[in-house]
């Protein structure tokens, strides 16, 4: 099968629907493109293809648009979409998976996105409880944008809104174990 896209030809690939069904744990070719994922997500607005579209590029097996669109980056994973899905397809998870993929495959199109998913994870990992002035230093240092928001942080210490000493959590090791479990970025 061949799809014409903007840039030029795609040829499908039914192994990488395969590939993503092994990924996600899920069957994207269950997919009927109703649309109900993509009328639900919080961020579709600002995406250049919705999740349908992007699952049905998978499930056709064309590997080159489904982990070139935007979209796998900007997805929150609300799970709007996977409690819409009348197929009970875990669309987040899927959607996860496709940004998993194209960053092993050195197609991250949102750096900033996938820095920020990064530093939120290792941040994490490290204490079981989120530590937002650790989270903005790690992203900082990902993206080489060090002054970058300064103001915004130095307002909302002052407020009271960002404390310089992390918390710990009795639960971290609970916390790192499902970090693990999910699958890799």
């Amino acid at each position: 099968m061949i799809a014409y896209t903007p840039s030029g030809v795609s040829t499908a690939n039914p192994a990488f629907a395969e590939q993503v069904n092994a990924r996600s744990g899920q069957r994207v070719q269950k997919c009927m493109r109703c649309g109900k994922c993509t009328a639900g997500c919080a961020v579709g607005l600002a995406m250049d293809v919705g999740p349908a579209a992007a699952i049905h590029a998978a499930a056709l097996g064309f590997e080159d648009i489904a982990l070139r669109v935007h979209s796998i980056w900007l997805c929150v994973g609300c799970e709007t979409c996977t409690a819409r899905c009348p197929q009970d397809i875990d669309v987040a998870r899927v959607m996860k998976a496709l940004a998993a993929m194209a960053y092993e495959r050195g197609l991250a199109t949102e750096p900033e996105v996938r820095s920020f998913h990064k530093a939120f994870l290792q941040n994490l990992a490290g204490r079981g409880r989120l530590h937002e002035l650790d989270l903005m230093t790690r992203l900082k240092l990902a993206t080489r944008q060090l002054f970058k928001d300064v103001g915004l942080g130095m307002r909302l210490f002052q407020k009271g809104k960002l404390r310089l000493l992390p918390q710990g959590s009795r639960g971290v090791n609970k916390v790192r174990a499902l970090l693990r479990s999910e699958p890799k970025e």
